[in-house]
């Protein structure tokens, strides 16, 4: 989930397309997607319109709810990309069940955290199951996640709880939680809640 760039950064050379070609370099027997935001505000902010229920004008999380449909949406990017590949209808069946390593740079980290807390027990037993595809997870990544808002890392107990209960098919699980940051979030003084809030998801 988006290790993308808007315009302000275009200049840099920075793409979405180069983003994948590193991924792949790196990660050589996995298919890479990128999923860019639906838009930017001001040039600058991502804005996941179709994966946050509910944020402000610059794109940063009002709350995250456990009746989101960022689920759904996921799902629905792979399952659409998945149709679309130049493969016989055997591979498409077995891709559709392949291990899904996650991955939310900056700003991309709010995807993940809505998506965690759609596992939330209080979630409406009306909508769409999450647990299918969020089984399929073998690991999350926030890579350098900032908001100038709160919002950066997941502090529920509960969504937490559930994540920790979830298992993988063969009964292995739950998925490996991993963050990378730099000083730059971490050890910002004007938003020390970046900090605050990493430490007690680490401790959830």
């Amino acid at each position: 989930s988006d290790p993308s760039f808007g315009p302000a950064t275009a200049k840099y050379g920075v793409s979405n397309r180069n983003i994948a070609d590193l991924l792949a370099d790196r990660f050589p027997d996995a298919m890479v997607w990128v999923i860019a935001p639906s838009g930017y505000y001001e040039g600058v902010f991502s804005r996941y319109v179709h994966f946050l229920p509910e944020m402000t004008a610059r794109g940063d999380p009002v709350r995250y709810q456990a009746d989101g449909n960022a689920t759904g949406q996921l799902a629905a990017l792979l399952r659409t990309g998945t149709s679309q590949l130049r493969a016989v209808e055997d591979d498409r069946t077995r891709l559709q069940g392949l291990p899904i390593t996650l991955m939310g740079f900056s700003k991309g980290g709010v995807v993940l955290n809505q998506l965690l807390s759609e596992l939330s027990p209080s979630r409406s037993l009306d909508l769409q199951d999450p647990f299918p595809l969020m089984r399929r997870v073998q690991a999350i990544h926030w890579l350098d996640v900032g908001l100038n808002h709160p919002g950066a890392y997941l502090t529920d107990d509960d969504t937490l709880s559930a994540v920790a209960r979830l298992r993988q098919p063969g009964g292995t699980g739950p998925p490996t939680l991993l963050f990378h940051g730099t000083p730059r979030q971490w050890k910002d003084s004007f938003r020390p809640h970046i900090r605050a809030e990493l430490e007690q998801c680490v401790k959830l």
